[in-house]
C-alpha cells in the first residue's frame, strides 16, 4: 500500500469513527452512569464480561471502576466491581468440564445478588454464553446494561439499558465500547470529586408556605431559582437538596405527596439545564427528636456517605437558623437567603458565613468564591 493509500484509509477509519461517537445517545450514556452511580450508594456489586476483544474491554473497565474512580487519599469506600473475564482457571474448568457457553453464566451463580448490576459487552449482542449469563441475571433481578453493535442482536430485547453502537465495524464498535467506559469512569469519578452545594428547598427553591407545600399544585418556584440551579451544573456543581418535612409526620401531607413533588421539581429543573443530584427529606415531627431534622446533620451526612465527597469542601445554602446549624456541624461554608424570618444574618453564634437575597445571588457568591481560591 502506497503512502497516499495509507493516509487516505487511516483518514477514512477516522472519519467513520468520529461519525459513529457523533451519533451516541448522550441521555443513554447517562441512564448508564446513573445505574452505576445507585449500585456504588447502595454497595451493590457490577460484574462485567464480554468475548475476545470485548473481554479485554471488559477487564479494562473493572480496572478503571475500581480504581480509577478510588480517591487518593483513601477517604470513601470503592467500587465492588469483578470481570467475569479475569480467572483463567475457573473459565477453562467450566468450558472444559461443562461448555464454553456456561462460563460466565456459572461464575454468577456463585456471587450475583438481587440488585446487583451485570454489564454485557458484546459485539453482536448473540454470543451465547453472554445470552445465559444476562438470562440468569434478569431471573435473580439483577440489573442488566448491554453494550453492543450492528442492531443490537437478542441482548437487546433482555437487557434494561442496551447501548447500540451504530456502526457495522467491529472493530469501530469495540474502539466505541472503550470509549464508553473511560467516558463513565471519568464521569463517576468527576461526580466524587465534585464541588456540592446542599440547597433547602422552601424559601430557597420555592415559596414557602405557613400551611407546608402539600402537593405539586402549591409548589411555585422562587424567581430565577431555575437559573441558579443550571448555573451550578454549568460550572460543574454537584446540587443535593436537604429539607425537613415535618407536614408528612403531622399528617398535613403524605410522604407520597412529598416525593411526587421532588420528583417533578428534579425534572422540571432538568428541563432548563439545572441538575437536582438528590432530595434528602425528614419527615419527622420536632418533637421525635430524629437524627436526620434540621439542625441535626443527618441529611447531611448520608448525603455526603452516599456520594463519597468531603462535607467540608461544600456549601449550604438555607433561610432558617436551622439550615445554618446543620452546615456548621459538618463545616460546611453557609450562605443564609434573607428573609422576614431570619432579618438577614442576625444570628448570633448560629451566624452564617455569607448572607444573599436569593438563590441567584447565594451562586454569585458561591462562584466568586472558588474562583478566589482557585
Amino acid at each position: 500500500m502506497k503512502g497516499k493509500d495509507r493516509m487516505s484509509f487511516v483518514e477514512h477509519y477516522l472519519r467513520e469513527l468520529k461519525e459513529t461517537l457523533d451519533k451516541l445517545p448522550y441521555s443513554q450514556i447517562e441512564r448508564i452512569k446513573d445505574i452505576l452511580l445507585a449500585a456504588y450508594r447502595e454497595n451493590k456489586k457490577v460484574f462485567i464480561m464480554g468475548n475476545g476483544g470485548s473481554a479485554a474491554t471488559a477487564s479494562h473497565f473493572a480496572c478503571d471502576l475500581a480504581k480509577g474512580t478510588a480517591g487518593k487519599d483513601d477517604s470513601r469506600k470503592r467500587f465492588k466491581v469483578i470481570a467475569l473475564t479475569d480467572s483463567v482457571p475457573i473459565i477453562t474448568a467450566w468450558a472444559n468440564d461443562t461448555a464454553y457457553q456456561n462460563i460466565f453464566l456459572e461464575q454468577l451463580k456463585n456471587l450475583l445478588d438481587a440488585g446487583d448490576v451485570v454489564i454485557a459487552i458484546n459485539g453482536s449482542g448473540n454470543s451465547k454464553n453472554v445470552i445465559k449469563a444476562v438470562e440468569y441475571a434478569n431471573a435473580q433481578k439483577a440489573l442488566t446494561i448491554g453494550l453492543t453493535g450492528f442492531g443490537g442482536g437478542k441482548l437487546k430485547g433482555m437487557v434494561q439499558e442496551c447501548l447500540i453502537v451504530p456502526s457495522h465495524s467491529l472493530e469501530q464498535i469495540e474502539d466505541v465500547h472503550l470509549i464508553l467506559e473511560h467516558i463513565l469512569c471519568s464521569w463517576l469519578r468527576a461526580i466524587f470529586l465534585s464541588r456540592v452545594v446542599f440547597l433547602d428547598r422552601d424559601g430557597v427553591i420555592c415559596k414557602d408556605r405557613d400551611d407546608y407545600v402539600k402537593s405539586w399544585d402549591e409548589f411555585v418556584w422562587l424567581p430565577k431559582a431555575k437559573e441558579a440551579l443550571k448555573r451550578l451544573n454549568d460550572n460543574y456543581y454537584m446540587t443535593i437538596v436537604v429539607t425537613n418535612q415535618a407536614g408528612v409526620g403531622r399528617g398535613i401531607t403524605s410522604q407520597q405527596a412529598v416525593e411526587d413533588i421532588h420528583k417533578r421539581m428534579v425534572r422540571e429543573a432538568s428541563q432548563t439545564g439545572g441538575k437536582i443530584e438528590a432530595v434528602y427529606y425528614c419527615p419527622h415531627k420536632p418533637e421525635d427528636k430524629c437524627d436526620c431534622r434540621k439542625p441535626k446533620a443527618g441529611l447531611l451526612l448520608k448525603a455526603a456517605r452516599d456520594f463519597a465527597f468531603n462535607p467540608k469542601k461544600s456549601y449550604l445554602v438555607g433561610d432558617k437558623i436551622s439550615d445554618i446549624e446543620a452546615g456548621h456541624h459538618l463545616g460546611c461554608t453557609t450562605i443564609i437567603i434573607k428573609n422576614g424570618e431570619n432579618r438577614g444574618n442576625s444570628m448570633g453564634k448560629n451566624r452564617a458565613d455569607y448572607t444573599a437575597s436569593d438563590l441567584s445571588e447565594a451562586v454569585d457568591l458561591i462562584l466568586q468564591l472558588n474562583s478566589a481560591q482557585s
